[in-house]
């Protein structure tokens, strides 16, 4: 089992991941899509300097490019996810993960059924190709309630991705959301080797953070969640969560974390 974590595009990140004994990082991906040339190179470059990699990418679009609701605009979509793959390429990214809750919710007007047809429409005729010509593979990632109404849980994400029809659109479990949504962590067997990425933190509220960074001293045990992914053949965990220290966060993280390898 591979343990990164979330990290964003900080060119001081790269590094202090690498020190910290980490196996990838997991930046933004709506933020290396959006971001200047200059700033990419840097970001590349400190990248290239770490001796890490970027495997994996979550944020995946801005909350304004919608792929539910009407007008959507398919060709700013493909655009944009175009850029992006084309820059995560360079980065060494294996997976992007489609969370994204206010762009695939339910807008006014329109029924979950129908806002469920346009992201497996989305996924399949703007993503899927996308995803074969930059051998980059999407992870649905549910989300709980309070943020999306549309796919909220392991199961549900399975459905999605079948519908596509693409073997490149699978599943990501997060311990935060499935806690939250009452998704049992037994759910990620049923959806086995579809599921290829997952997202940790300590998944309760900590000071003004809903989730933050894991640490032996909330005493969370991890060990179900850890299993029944290796189980289903996930090789990969990014933590992800706020932190007020990132640095000396990221230490005491992995050293939670190592034990999981």
């Amino acid at each position: 089992m591979k343990i990164g974590v979330c990290a964003g595009t900080d060119v001081r990140n790269p590094g202090l991941i690498k020190k910290a004994g980490f196996d990838y990082m997991e930046t933004g991906f709506n933020s290396i899509a959006l971001m200047p040339d200059g700033d990419f190179f840097r970001f590349y470059s400190a990248l290239a300097k770490s001796g890490i990699k970027c495997e994996t990418a979550n944020c995946f679009l801005p909350g304004e490019l919608n792929v539910t609701g009407k007008n959507v605009d398919y060709d700013a979509l493909y655009k944009f996810i175009e850029k992006g793959f084309e820059r995560c390429k360079k980065l060494g990214t294996e997976i992007v993960v489609f969370g994204s809750g206010r762009a695939r919710d339910v807008k006014d007007g329109y029924s979950l059924r129908e806002c469920c047809l346009q992201t497996v429409h989305f996924l399949k005729d703007t993503v899927a190709g996308l995803c074969d010509e930059y051998d980059i593979d999407l992870a649905i990632e549910p989300l709980c309630r309070q943020e999306t109404q549309v796919i909220n849980t392991v199961k549900e994400a399975c459905i999605i991705a079948s519908m596509t029809g693409s073997e490149r659109i699978r599943v990501l479990a997060d311990i935060y959301h499935m806690l939250e949504s009452g998704d049992d962590y037994a759910n990620i067997l049923d959806v086995g080797n579809d599921l290829i990425h997952a997202h940790i933190s300590y998944p309760f509220s900590s000071g003004e953070h809903k989730r933050v960074y894991p640490n032996e001293k909330y005493n969370f045990d991890y060990s179900e969640f850890i299993d029944n992914l290796k189980k289903a053949g996930c090789s990969r965990v990014s933590i992800e969560g706020s932190t007020d220290d990132f640095e000396n966060d990221l230490i005491s993280s992995y050293e939670v974390m190592k034990k999981f390898r």
